[in-house]
């Protein structure tokens, strides 16, 4: 397979042919500089001390010329310290706020929409890395330091909550994940249940790592539940994360996979179904806020946007259900 762009730690968006095949529900807007600062910290200080720069390379010049008196003197060395103490609070105070988020990869498009919305609110810059729940969970015991974890699964938080790295009063489900069966929308093949996966034409088929991706646990679970599990596994293909099982399909690199909904709802190129939900326990999506978040307080408020009127609005249109 060749490479994944949906690693953690990369945050490209999909290339310009594969975006122009998508189909983003109302309002979507994909931010294509995410994980990026629009104004780096260092450019804003150093703009803003310039005058400080300025006036003392002025003052120091002033030993060049006739001493002045001693009255004099004072008026001008207090003007000089007031400026600083002036420019410098002034730098302090327009310091930009940075938030970073560690997503769900089945978020991939959703969080996107979150980020903005939170962003128009808070006036902060938000950055975001994805990647399978499990891997995002041995990232955070590594030491990252983000603020926000949005799970795919409500046991890798709590997981954390048991190891002391999350704060346990802001976990919240924020989500219901539901599962789809994909087709490549160029392929001849159409799959309408998880039964038609027995038909050997299926040649490919795939899904995320259980072993650390939740959507991809769920998927092995409903394939042994089906009774499909041994036909199926020597035709499996294994992605490190959902949104890799979703490329592959939009590639036409397997014949049939299971992935979230919040994906395949994106994409033109993409056949898909529900899988019927009495068939699989819904994942219960979880956020919460790490215990060595840099910014803990606006942490907790991009959480009360995700659950808020404004991220219930968003994640409805991913597909998400709800929770009440």
């Amino acid at each position: 397979m060749e490479g994944d762009p949906y690693q953690e730690g990369n945050h490209h968006c999909p290339k310009e042919d594969q975006e122009s095949q998508r189909i983003y529900p109302q309002q979507v807007s994909i931010n294509k500089d995410q994980g990026l600062l629009r104004k780096p910290l260092n450019a804003m200080i150093s703009a803003q001390a310039l005058p400080l720069y300025h006036l003392l390379f002025a003052c120091v010049g002033c030993w060049k010329r006739p001493i002045l008196g001693l009255g004099h003197m004072l008026v001008r060395w207090t003007l000089v310290a007031l400026t600083a103490i002036t420019v410098i609070l002034g730098t302090c105070g327009h310091q930009q706020h940075t938030l970073l988020v560690a997503a769900a990869a089945d978020l991939r498009f959703a969080a996107l929409d979150l980020v903005a919305a939170f962003e128009e609110e808070c006036q902060c810059q938000v950055n975001t890395i994805f990647a399978s729940s499990g891997t995002l969970n041995a990232q955070i015991r590594g030491g990252l330091r983000a603020d926000v974890l949005l799970s795919a699964h409500r046991s890798n938080v709590d997981q954390l909550r048991e190891e002391g790295l999350v704060i346990p009063e802001t976990i919240r489900i924020y989500a219901l994940g539901l599962l789809a069966l994909a087709t490549p929308a160029s392929s001849p093949l159409e799959a309408h249940t998880v039964q038609d996966l027995a038909d050997s034409r299926f040649r490919r088929i795939a899904i995320a790592n259980p072993q650390h991706a939740p959507y991809g646990q769920v998927a092995q679970e409903l394939l042994i539940a089906a009774g499909l599990w041994t036909s199926v596994q020597p035709r499996l293909v294994i992605a490190d994360n959902v949104a890799q099982v979703f490329q592959w399909v939009e590639e036409g690199q397997v014949d049939a996979a299971l992935i979230s909904v919040s994906l395949a709802i994106v994409s033109a190129k993409v056949k898909w179904v529900l899988v019927e939900p009495e068939l699989y326990e819904p994942l219960p999506q979880a956020g919460a806020v790490l215990s060595r978040a840099p910014s803990p307080q606006l942490a907790r408020q991009f959480l009360d946007l995700v659950t808020g009127p404004r991220g219930r609005e968003i994640l409805a249109r991913y597909g998400f259900i709800l929770p009440s």
